[in-house]
């Protein structure tokens, strides 16, 4: 029975007793859990490298993991939540990088069992001690060999081993664990150098601070094409709880005070800068770090989204992505990460986890084609595509339909939205995908703007830089939406160790309830309940729309508490 990355397969794991007997008593044991699966890479002929699992592609959509406490101070309950976060968002592999420090035996047990790949970065940069390097180098590689969630090694971050050390890395992979690959560099920053890193790319200074969700889509060099090691959305902010854990309420607004830039990266806050005008054009000037939270939460939701809707349409021309980054190690409120220090997770997040579904209906920003995306090793035949485009107002002024049938593991256009002259600046777009059976497979809500988004010219003044866009789309009418009360009705079942909440949402007033964001709580008004792990949140509710979400999570976590239900969105006051 084959061991499979989720959600192609399942993950089929095996237990071993080995032990030594020596005139009939045992003098040493072990045990071992392993999976058997065949994983290889290639690379293709524009020179970037892909991977097959099992003999069958698969398109990577992943994040660079980094260690899971700055203090080292690691503990079974963190590394669940992160690798089932990872799973639950298909997301199918996890970047080990780290900086050289080593993960433990725990980590890639949870790969393993969660069915996420683990590609392994050796080294961040080269070290002054080779021989060192190379001893740690051998004891990691014994160390972790058996685990099939290990699928690829590189040698150092954004820059190369020194020829011995690259020599040894070679030796020591071919002599230990001669099924794994390997390559030298983590990513070329000017991508024509992909044939001396290995084919793959990093991402660019314009991507880390932020990228509109159609630049996947019209940037080639650094759009969705080829493989990016790091590539990625920048300026992910966390939730506000999140926030207020970390900082007082007066180092919170305006930005950027001492403590508010601290936490962000080792530039400071400024580094961000890009994103913060963005957000202030796109959406209107915050008045407050509340409202200025809710804008780019909606801003991080549509950039993810995006960039991993343009990697499942281009596949395999885009043979992956694993962004910079997936977690952070300590408490950072507007920096690189889908999950934060708290285990708490927001709009990136549930945006990639939108465009990771395994079989999946989406829109393309560049030329406003509608496509479907089949992630699983099966066609289907006859599934109906739904589009209905919409006015500020909700009104009706383009609908299409129409019935396709897809193949194991591609991509397909379905049909072109034709957009009226009239159209209102800010406006609508609702997908639905159906099985033949009129089940409902994906569903997708954008919102979107006439008025497209067009880069201009860049400047750049050391790790900082400046692009003064020549368009931005406008969603401003946005903070026009009336007030939409939801009131979610739920309960609550207890299995294997865990409760499982079904929560039922109605939308009877009439007028588009957005981003709507779920939370369990430890009681009445008492605090979110992390991990927590929901099928789908952060999603927006047209009128007369019906919804049912499901959330999991561990009971030991909830205690003695009685779990409640919050409800909030952009113009849905909390509940």
């Amino acid at each position: 029975r084959l061991w499979w990355p989720h959600p192609v397969g399942s993950q089929e794991l095996y237990d071993l007793h080995l032990a030594f007997v020596h005139e009939r008593a045992v003098s040493d044991s072990t045990d071992v859990r392993f999976g058997i699966r065949e994983a290889t890479t290639y690379i293709d002929a524009e020179g970037w490298r892909g991977y097959r699992v099992n003999g069958k592609r698969i398109l990577i959509r992943g994040g660079a993991w980094m260690t899971s406490d700055m203090l080292l101070r690691f503990d079974r309950r963190r590394y669940e939540a992160l690798v089932r976060y990872a799973r639950e968002a298909n997301l199918n592999m996890l970047r080990s990088e780290g900086f050289s420090i080593r993960e433990t035996d725990e980590f890639y047990s949870l790969c393993d069992q969660y069915g996420v790949m683990v590609t392994q970065q050796i080294f961040g940069r080269s070290i002054p001690d080779e021989d060192l390097s190379i001893k740690c180098t051998e004891d990691s590689i014994l160390r972790i060999r058996n685990h099939p969630s290990l699928v690829h090694f590189l040698g150092h971050d954004e820059t190369y081993p020194t020829p011995t050390l690259d020599k040894a890395y070679r030796e020591l992979i071919a002599k230990y664990t001669p099924e794994r690959t390997y390559q030298p560099h983590s990513g070329a920053f000017d991508v024509k150098d992909r044939f001396k890193t290995g084919g793959t790319r990093t991402g660019t200074r314009e991507l880390w601070t932020y990228a509109t969700p159609g630049h996947y889509y019209t940037h080639k060099e650094d759009g969705a094409w080829g493989f990016a090691q790091s590539g990625g959305i920048g300026g992910v902010v966390v939730p506000i709880e999140s926030m207020r854990a970390m900082m007082s309420e007066k180092d919170m607004w305006p930005l950027w005070s001492d403590a508010a830039s601290l936490h962000t990266v080792i530039q400071g806050g400024i580094y961000f800068d890009a994103l913060l005008k963005a957000l202030n054009t796109r959406y209107g000037a915050a008045r407050d770090i509340a409202d200025f939270i809710k804008k780019a939460q909606l801003m991080n939701y549509e950039s993810a989204r995006g960039m991993f809707e343009a990697y499942g349409r281009n596949k395999y021309s885009a043979t992956g992505i694993t962004t910079w980054k997936y977690d952070a190690a300590w408490p950072a409120w507007m920096t690189w990460q889908y999950v934060d220090w708290y285990l708490r997770v927001g709009g990136a997040y549930y945006g990639a986890k939108k465009a990771c579904e395994p079989l999946h209906v989406q829109y393309s920003y560049d030329d406003q084609s509608i496509w479907v995306v089949n992630g699983l090793y099966q066609d289907f035949k006859g599934l109906k595509v739904s589009a209905r485009l919409l006015d500020f107002d909700l009104k009706e002024v383009f609908s299409r339909s129409a019935i396709t049938d897809i193949e194991a593991d591609s991509s397909r256009i379905v049909f072109v939205v034709e957009r009226p002259s009239s159209l209102t600046t800010t406006y609508f777009l609702s997908l639905t995908l159906q099985d033949a059976a009129g089940k409902s497979v994906s569903e997708n809500f954008y919102w979107l703007s006439t008025v497209p988004d067009l880069e201009g010219a860049k400047t750049e003044r050391g790790a900082l830089f400046t692009n003064k866009p020549k368009s931005v789309a406008d969603m401003t009418a946005l903070a026009g939406l009336p007030e939409v009360t939801l009131n979610p009705v739920y309960h609550f079942t207890r299995r294997d160790g865990e409760h499982i909440g079904t929560v039922i949402l109605q939308n009877d007033s009439g007028k588009l309830a957005l981003s709507v964001r779920l939370a369990v709580v430890k009681g009445k008004g008492g605090e979110e309940l992390l991990p927590s792990y929901w099928d789908e949140n952060y999603f927006s509710m047209l009128p007369g729309q019906r919804r049912t979400a499901l959330v999991r999570f561990s009971a030991a976590e909830l205690g003695s508490a009685v779990p409640e239900i919050t409800v909030e969105g952009w113009n849905v006051p909390k509940r």
